[in-house]
Formats: C-alpha cells, sequence, structure tokens
C-alpha cells in the first residue's frame, strides 16, 4: 500500500477508535454544532438577508466558521493536532470579524474593499484590538495568536517533535505520538472554543431576535453544565488540568 494510503487507513482508525472510546466527546461537538445550525436557521429566515447588508455577510462568516470547527474537531480525533490549530484559526477570525462588523456596521465596507485598500482593512481588521465587548476577546487573541505561531507559519518546533531519525533516514511522523493526556487537552481546547464561538453568537443576536435568545436559554445553561462535568470527568481520568475553582 502506498503511503498516502497507508495515511488515509490510519487517520480513519484512529477516528474510529475515538468513536468507540470516546462517542461522549463527538456527541457533544454534535450538541455545540446543532446549536450552531439552528441559529443559522434563524439567521436565514430573517427578512433583512435579502437587504445583503452587514447582517448578511456576518451569517456568512458564521457559516465559514462553523465548517471549520467541524474540519478542526475531525482532525483532532484523528489525532492530527498540528492540523487542527491550522484548520480552527480561520474558526476563530471569522469570529472575530463577524463582531466587529456587528459593533461597527461600516466595517462590511472596509472588508469588502480589502484588496482596493489594504491599509484601511489591516488597520481595522489586523491591527486593531478585538472589541472588549466581545464574550472572552482577550482568550480569543491569547489562541490566535498561539495557532499563528505553532501551525500556521513553518515550525520547527512542533516538527522536531513528529521526526524519527535513524540511520540515513528521517521519518515524519503524520500522527500525534501515544499520549493521552496531550490528546485531551487538545480535544477539549477545541471544545472549549467552539462552545466561545457559540457564545459570541448568541451575543450577536441579543438584540436583534430577542426571543430565540430567551427561547434557548435553558438549553444553553444545560449545554455549559454539561460541559463541565465532561471535562472534570476526563480531567480526573486523563489528569488534563487543574481541579476547577
Amino acid at each position: 500500500m502506498s503511503d498516502y494510503l497507508e495515511y488515509l487507513k490510519d487517520g480513519d482508525y484512529n477516528l474510529w477508535v475515538t468513536f468507540l472510546r470516546d462517542d461522549e466527546l463527538v456527541h457533544f461537538f454534535d450538541r455545540i454544532d446543532q446549536q450552531m445550525l439552528a441559529i443559522l436557521g434563524h439567521m436565514n429566515k430573517s427578512s433583512e438577508l435579502t437587504a445583503r447588508g452587514h447582517f448578511y455577510y456576518q451569517t456568512l462568516f458564521w457559516i465559514a466558521a462553523n465548517r471549520q470547527l467541524r474540519n478542526a474537531f475531525a482532525a483532532a480525533l484523528r489525532r492530527m493536532s498540528y492540523d487542527a490549530m491550522l484548520i480552527v484559526r480561520p474558526a476563530l477570525e471569522c469570529t472575530v470579524f463577524a463582531y466587529r462588523i456587528f459593533e461597527d456596521p461600516d466595517l462590511l465596507k472596509v472588508w469588502a474593499d480589502k484588496r482596493e485598500e489594504p491599509a484601511a482593512y489591516a488597520k481595522h481588521f489586523r491591527r486593531e484590538p478585538i472589541p472588549p465587548t466581545m464574550p472572552h476577546a482577550s482568550e480569543f487573541r491569547k489562541f490566535i495568536d498561539r495557532a499563528n505561531e505553532y501551525a500556521s507559519h513553518p515550525n520547527l518546533n512542533y516538527f522536531s517533535g513528529s521526526a524519527e531519525f535513524g540511520e540515513n533516514v528521517i521519518h515524519m511522523n503524520y500522527f500525534d505520538r501515544k499520549n493521552d493526556r496531550a490528546y485531551y487537552l487538545q480535544v477539549f481546547t477545541l471544545l472549549l472554543y467552539a462552545m466561545r464561538i457559540l457564545e459570541v453568537m448568541r451575543k450577536t443576536l441579543e438584540s436583534r431576535l430577542p426571543v430565540y435568545g430567551v427561547s434557548t436559554e435553558g438549553e444553553w445553561t444545560k449545554l455549559e453544565s454539561d460541559f463541565i462535568t465532561l471535562k472534570e470527568k476526563y480531567r480526573i481520568r486523563y489528569n488534563i488540568g487543574p481541579r476547577p475553582s
């Protein structure tokens, strides 16, 4: 079998091991995904989408964030942490972009004209601090910086941890080394930021679709509570973090 076919087979093997051993993690992400899709469904029914204004493009950013979250989590379940970090970065940035435009609709034109006016785009979207009113703004900034350093640029520190040196040969592993603690830390980091992105989505709907927010508050509260319970279960099992204060 060719190296590429071996790569596909091993990735799928890791995925199915996760389904068999940690199906509750997969199902929890599915619950987050369902809530995100429900929000997108409500946005899609809004008459404002036909105006093709800032609300329309906010929705496109959320769709992109949802797609990248799915892909990142699938990579993580295959024990491909480097690839997961690379994929999740645009999900985080889509979230920040959507919130910027939510707070200042005039920024939509800056984003749309980014090729004609790159300086304005760089100022407002790349160099401007994340709006402090966005939930968990400082956490998003730190994680985006980490993703840029860890995955978005060549990082020999990462690759050196995946390389095996033999006689006249260097073998680069596609998948993470066997380390359950590191694996579950990665998975729960992605679950955490999937929750954070969902929280930001809900924040942007507070003033626009308040009835939706109120009607789903109980479901959201249950999701938050179940996440704490799930984290504590795996914290004890794999020693993946301090006990919650």
